[in-house]
């Protein structure tokens, strides 16, 4: 799918990309969410990466264990150029987003939960954001 995607990308077929990346976003799962969402960034494929944001956020607890994870926000946070106050971590924001885009009493006790976890896992990293 990649090969295809890169061919897509190569001849300017955003059709194809686009029914590539839902295809894709059939088979997140934790292994392969953080090389999907790479692939979907490469490509520009905004719905898979969207997809794959979501999963991080709802998959949040087990992903801060992952390794490929760890290193992608290493990676978003060494991207950010001359530290402000005010800079923040892509992917950090991206998840914050799923995470307060709730609508029930029952998501927004999971949600503040899942934002204690990433916090956490920030303060781990020594990472400020």
């Amino acid at each position: 799918m990649y090969d295809l995607m890169e061919v897509a990308e190569m001849f300017f077929l955003p059709d194809l990309k686009r029914h590539c990346g839902l295809f894709l976003a059939k088979f997140i799962e934790e292994e392969n969410a953080v090389d999907l969402l790479s692939t979907a960034r490469l490509f520009n494929v905004p719905r898979l990466e969207h997809q794959c944001i979501e999963f991080l956020a709802k998959n949040i607890e087990e992903m801060i264990t992952n390794e490929k994870f760890v290193q992608l926000v290493k990676n978003d946070a060494q991207n950010v150029k001359s530290r402000q106050e005010t800079d923040s971590i892509d992917i950090i924001d991206d998840i914050r987003y799923v995470l307060r885009s709730v609508n029930s009493l029952a998501s927004i006790a999971e949600a503040e939960n899942s934002l204690d976890v990433l916090e956490s896992f920030l303060e781990d990293l020594e990472l400020d954001c």
